[in-house]
């Protein structure tokens, strides 16, 4: 009867901690996973942010060099419109 009970006792205590190390490990997997997803989406939210950021100053630093480069050609224009090509006064023959 001793044998039995020693038997089972040792069944019950394997068994168990086969089943603590087996919860124990499952715990680990699952925190582990935990930390590298949330790392992982971390990175991916960092990494959109800043190629929004990017597109953003792009867009900004485009779009201000057109407002730019629009504006010139309008100075262009108007200061072309003012030139005048040769003189028509008597002392700007006496210069040339």
């Amino acid at each position: 009867m001793k044998g039995i009970i020693t038997a089972v006792f040792l069944f019950l205590t394997i068994s168990g901690c086969a089943s603590v190390g087996a919860a124990i490990d499952t715990v680990r997997n699952v925190a582990a996973t935990a930390v590298d997803t949330t790392v992982q989406g971390a990175a991916n939210i960092a990494s959109a942010v800043a190629e929004d950021v990017v597109d953003t100053t792009s867009f900004v630093i485009e779009t201000t060099a057109g407002v730019i480069d629009e504006a010139a050609k309008k100075v262009d224009e108007e200061t072309d419109a003012l030139s005048v090509e040769k003189p028509d006064f008597p002392t700007g023959e006496l210069k040339e």
